[in-house]
């Protein structure tokens, strides 16, 4: 009865992964590559 557990993991790490590629290919276009050496943490 727990396929719907894995189901929705499935859902929402596709849903992650789209949206980590989706801005990364925006910082792309824009040509920041200051996000490691500028902001530490």
């Amino acid at each position: 009865m727990k396929d719907w557990v894995i189901f929705l993991t499935a859902i929402i790490q596709l849903i992650t992964a789209a949206t980590l590629l989706k801005k990364a290919q925006e910082d792309n276009k824009k040509g920041t590559k200051r996000s490691r050496g500028g902001k530490r943490k």
